[in-house]
């Protein structure tokens, strides 16, 4: 895919993404270039742009957010999206949801995460869950 077929394919996702359809003319493809020089692409702009609609109807953001002249062409602004974005994203997946949180909010326990998350192949292969197996094959 050439460079100009990459900004053509961006342009569009962009309008898709925001409902904002635009032309694309010679100023906006030297933003999409500088945007993408800088090492963004499609997953960061699809990212940025939910994280932003998110905002918006929370009424935390509002619609002009979603502009190109503030997203693509200010790269500087866009990087702090999305680093907001993955903050926001960090923190949601670190908190217990739905039943779980309920549950242990009426036993009156946090439901902040404790520690460090480890990845289920290390805990698989612990032997605490060993003896678990062991245990629980005697019942």
């Amino acid at each position: 895919m050439t460079p100009r077929q990459n900004i053509e394919n961006l342009h569009r996702l962009y309008g898709q993404l925001t409902g904002l359809i635009i032309p694309l003319d010679m100023q906006r493809e030297m933003m999409w270039f500088e945007w993408q020089r800088r090492g963004h692409g499609e997953a960061e702009l699809r990212e940025v742009v939910a994280h932003l609609r998110r905002g918006i109807r929370e009424q935390k953001r509002n619609l002009g957010a979603l502009k190109f002249r503030n997203l693509i062409g200010m790269p500087d602004y866009f990087e702090e999206d999305l680093a907001e974005a993955r903050a926001a994203r960090r923190a949601y997946q670190a908190r217990p949801q739905g039943q779980l949180a309920s549950v242990l909010r009426a036993t009156g326990r946090s439901t902040e995460p404790k520690g460090e998350a480890k990845p289920i192949s290390e805990i698989l292969k612990g032997d605490a869950f060993k003896k678990f197996i062991e245990d629980n094959r005697k019942l």
